[in-house]
């Protein structure tokens, strides 16, 4: 008779402590607060955000941030603020070259305008010309591409005639 082998004694071990788990959450707590607060100022910019809402919205950043201290034991630091309010946008996979560049290209524009936008609230000439610069690149794509595809659909167009045109004369 064989023996069959001893089976391992397994206890569950958390990789995390309460406090990371907590500081984990007040994070999340931040980032909900300070994206809101910045989408919402964006919209108020151009004329359709919640100025009603801003007030209550900076104190709940500053609650968060507080949270966040007393939880975590430290500020967050300059990279994690600029992570939860990056644009950098995260391409989904799958896209051909050319959708990837058309994303890219509206990414430059969207950019380009935030920095207008900015630069227009502070009255800083220089930084809103960069600013229009940039969006203009974007649309250099965006128009190049958009040019590129109506000369294709009209070649494509063209050999649909000739194709019809040899069929109906092959009758």
């Amino acid at each position: 008779m064989i023996d069959e082998p001893e089976k391992p004694k397994l206890s569950v071990v958390a990789q995390n402590s309460q406090k990371e788990i907590d500081s984990q959450y007040a994070r999340e707590e931040i980032n909900w607060a300070l994206t809101a607060l910045a989408a919402n100022i964006i919209r108020v910019v151009r004329g359709a955000g919640k100025a009603y809402e801003l007030g209550r919205q900076c104190a709940r950043v500053v609650e968060s941030y507080q949270h966040f201290h007393e939880t975590a034991g430290r500020w967050l630091r300059p990279d994690e603020i600029e992570d939860m309010l990056s644009l950098r946008y995260r391409e989904p996979g799958g896209l051909t070259e050319r959708a990837q560049e058309w994303s890219g290209a509206i990414q430059t524009m969207v950019q380009g305008s935030l920095q207008v936008a900015a630069s227009q609230l502070l009255q800083q000439t220089t930084q809103e010309r960069a600013g229009e610069s940039e969006m203009f690149r974007g649309l250099e794509i965006i128009e190049r591409q958009r040019d590129e595809n109506r000369r294709a659909r009209e070649a494509s167009a063209r050999t649909g005639r000739r194709r019809r045109k040899t069929e109906v004369d092959a009758l």
